[in-house]
This record gives structure tokens, C-alpha cells and sequence, in this order.
């Protein structure tokens, strides 16, 4: 069952009263604070932090971005936790956000980018597929010639880009770029922590880092991109037990990224099967001298048959031993969740600062 989303009330907020919370400047209002903060314009200002009250705190640091921000160059900026101002501006301040999307930053950003297209995009992108095969598939029909022994080159070549080439492009585009790009619909608003929590200003960093909660309360989801060193990182671990306290078991997605990657290099492994499998069955049908219209019917004659077997059979040989091995390290990746959450221990944890350790268990015992 979904629960609907939470979203950032102004109650207790006193937007156009003086606040205090800027040292030496008494009568900004909370309206022109929440301004400045939002537009990154902070490095003169000293703040104090005190002064704001739980909500206000909620309002400074609430902030979402674009699902295109986290998946662009394929998830650039999932590949290092530096950022800066230009970082920063590609979120916007929120009521509340679609996803909160949690990750290890010692994961590769391939294998998360991998995971993050499977969730947002491979169900889009099948679609594309099947809807422009049937559409080519038809004008490959319309087109097709009421003499069968007229069926010459230029046919075969326009029902091959049609059927075949066409839809794994349209495929393609949709799982790497979304439906969004085709302007079908509006992408999800998620939390991507280096863009939505600035990283410029000490005090505001450390209001969001500590503000944690803040994104998780107001997400509607939390989407984790697992691999076996997820719930070895101090931050990931924290964020899925403060999750759970706002949001029921059905609105936490984990996506292993060796699922995601799996699934995506198997459908692309078979588009280049098929593309591979035709080419070679018409350079063979044309060297025998068979009709290129009955040897698509292939089990109307044994020989059809038999090349068909050869065909595939050769290049279907490496492909098992390649779908093999992603898929022990799938099994593998998916054995380790339930291990990792039976011996896990918070003094077993890793994160860059060491310092968070403390930080984190200050939250807990809060």
C-alpha cells in the first residue's frame, strides 16, 4: 500500500518577522534568509543555527533535484562526492521529493547508474521497443510485394531497419534518457545528498547533515542501490533504519546493481544476437540460393532448420558462459543482504570522515 507523500508545512514558520538566526543583522527576515540560502549566497554570512526553530530548520535545507541530475553522463555525479556551487544549483528548494536515493560511494558508478535506469527506465524502454516492432513490423507487411519471388534486397533491408534496428534505438533512448526526453511525462524529484545539501558553507552542511530525517520524513520513497559493501558504509545503513521510522516497508526499493546490471547487458546481449543471427542467416541464405521468404519460415525445410541451429548454436556459445558469471555475482549479491543484516554491527562501519561515526550514534541515542 503507498502512503501519500509528506510535505513541508508553513506552520510556526514566521516567514516575515526579523530573525535572529543571522549574526549582526537583526532585521532580516526569515523570507529573505530562506532566499539567500537557496540561491547559495552565503559565503559572507555567519548564521546561528539556534536561533531557527524545527521548521525553519526544515524549510533552510529541504531540496530536491531532477531524476536527469543523478543519471546524466551516465550518473556522473554519482562517480565522486566532491561538489561545489555549480552542484548545488542543480537542485531547487521542495516541499518534499519522490525518492530519496541512497548509495555507497565506494560502489561503481556504472553498476549504479545500471540501477537506476532498471528502476526508472527498462519497463518504459521495453515498451518502446514493443510499440515501435509492431509498427515496423507493419510496414514491413504494407510493403511487402504480392510476388514473393520479386523479394529482393532493398525489401529485406527496409524490414530489418524497420524491425529490428529501429526499435532497439528507440529502446536504447528510452532506458538511458527516460520518457521525459520524448516530453511524455514529468521526471521524479529525488535527493541526491552532493547536490542537495550545500557543501560551501560549513554551517549549512552541517545543519543538512544533521537535518537528515528532514529528507527522509518528506520522501515518498527510498530507493537503494545495493551492492555487498552497501550496509558496510556507515550512512547507508543509517539512512535505511531512519527511513524506516517515517514510511512503511512497501515504499523501500532496494535494487541490487548486479540485478540492474544483469538485466540490462542480457536484453542488450540479445539485440546483438539477433542483429548478428540475421545478418549471418541472409549472407548464407544468399550464397545457397534459397528463398529468403520461405527460409524466414525456417521449419518448413530441415535445411532451414539445421542453418539456424549453426547460426545461433555458434553464437550462442560464449553468451552462456558470459550470462554464467553475471549471474553468480547476482547470486552472490543477493545472498549477502540477508548476511550483511544478520552480522551487521554499527562499530563494524566505514564512511570517510571518522568523525560521522560519533555524529551518528549522538542521532541515535537522540
Amino acid at each position: 500500500m503507498m502512503c501519500k507523500r509528506r510535505e513541508l508545512a508553513s506552520t510556526g514558520v514566521r516567514w516575515d518577522e526579523p530573525s535572529r538566526a543571522v549574526r549582526g543583522s537583526r532585521q532580516t527576515s526569515f523570507k529573505d534568509l530562506y532566499s539567500v540560502v537557496h540561491h547559495g549566497d552565503t559565503h559572507e554570512l555567519e548564521f546561528d543555527f539556534d536561533a531557527l526553530s524545527d521548521q525553519e530548520k526544515e524549510h533552510l535545507i529541504m531540496r530536491a533535484a531532477p531524476l536527469s541530475v543523478a543519471m546524466k553522463d551516465f550518473s556522473a555525479q554519482l562517480g565522486s562526492s566532491a561538489a561545489g556551487a555549480a552542484e548545488f544549483r542543480l537542485s531547487k528548494p521542495a516541499r518534499a521529493c519522490d525518492d530519496f536515493l541512497s548509495h555507497a560511494w565506494s560502489t561503481d558508478r556504472l553498476n549504479k547508474w545500471c540501477a537506476l535506469a532498471f528502476t526508472y527506465n527498462f519497463t518504459a524502454s521495453l515498451f518502446a521497443w514493443f510499440v515501435t516492432h509492431i509498427a515496423g513490423a507493419c510496414v514491413c507487411y504494407a510493403l511487402a510485394p504480392a510476388d514473393r519471388s520479386t523479394i529482393g534486397f532493398e525489401y529485406r533491408l527496409q524490414c530489418f531497419v524497420t524491425a529490428v534496428i529501429v526499435p532497439i534505438a528507440a529502446q536504447a533512448f528510452v532506458l538511458v534518457y527516460g520518457l521525459p526526453a520524448l516530453s511524455l511525462g514529468s521526471e521524479p524529484s529525488v535527493f541526491l545528498d552532493k547536490v542537495c545539501i550545500n557543501q560551501n558553507h560549513i554551517g549549512l552542511k552541517t545543519l543538512g547533515i544533521n537535518g537528515l530525517e528532514t529528507f527522509l520524513k518528506y520522501s515518498k520513497r527510498m530507493v537503494l542501490l545495493y551492492d555487498v559493501g552497501t550496509y558496510k558504509r556507515l550512512w547507508c545503513a543509517f539512512e535505511s533504519a531512519m527511513f524506516s521510522r517515517y514510511a512503511d516497508v512497501t515504499n523501500f526499493v532496494l535494487v541490487p546493481c548486479s540485478t540492474s546490471r544483469f538485466t540490462i547487458l542480457m536484453t542488450a546481449m540479445s539485440h546483438v544476437l539477433v542483429i548478428t543471427g540475421i545478418l549471418i542467416a541472409v549472407v548464407a541464405v544468399d550464397a545457397r540460393g534459397w528463398d529468403p521468404a520461405e527460409f524466414l519460415r525456417a521449419f518448413e525445410s530441415l535445411d532451414h532448420f539445421i542453418l539456424w541451429g549453426n547460426v545461433l548454436g555458434v553464437i550462442m556459445t560464449p553468451t552462456y558462459f558470459v550470462m554464467a558469471y553475471l549471474l553468480r555475482n547476482r547470486c552472490r549479491e543477493i545472498t549477502s543482504i540477508e548476511r550483511s543484516l544478520q552480522n551487521f554491527r554499527l562499530e563494524d562501519t566505514q564512511c570517510f570522515d571518522p568523525n560521522d561515526h560519533k555524529l551518528v550514534e549522538a542521532r541515535i541515542k537522540e
